[in-house]
């Protein structure tokens, strides 16, 4: 069993720790709220995920360091983490593979184009940045207004 739960200032600590377990380098921007899964036994993390804004004003959160532990990866674990954060923004975007275009597509989520009419200036230029390094990366946006 784990439980959802949007981590607050005491979490941070174990929060790096299971990046770096996970060999997984995750950053935090300024305006974030993370969300982590622990395991209700353990009382570890076993997965989490990040929101970013780029500022307050901003109203369109960067879904990022959606990373579940590999021994725990096929238990819904990151279905429940997408649940929660969508329940909680109301515009996110996200960079992953195109082939988890399925994934996304069954919590609302659409594929788009990298262009300013679905996203920020500055996502857009963290988008290309990323793309160069993966040429397979798309862009999946939720926004159900």
């Amino acid at each position: 069993m784990f439980s959802i739960k949007t981590a607050i200032k005491t979490d941070n600590k174990n929060i790096k720790r299971f990046y770096k377990q996970q060999h997984y380098s995750a950053c935090f921007m300024g305006y974030d709220t993370t969300y982590i899964a622990v395991d209700n036994y353990a009382n570890h993390i076993i997965a989490s995920a990040i929101v970013s804004y780029s500022s307050s004003e901003n109203t369109q959160g960067l879904l990022h360091a959606l990373v579940v532990a590999k021994e725990h990866r096929n238990k819904t674990i990151a279905s429940n983490l997408i649940t929660e954060i969508i329940s909680t923004h109301t515009s996110v975007i996200c960079f992953a593979n195109e082939s988890l275009q399925p994934f996304y597509h069954k919590f609302g989520f659409e594929l788009v184009i990298a262009d300013n009419s679905f996203i920020t200036q500055t996502n857009l230029i963290r988008y290309n940045a990323y793309k160069k390094q993966q040429k397979t990366l798309a862009i999946f946006i939720y926004n159900p207004a």
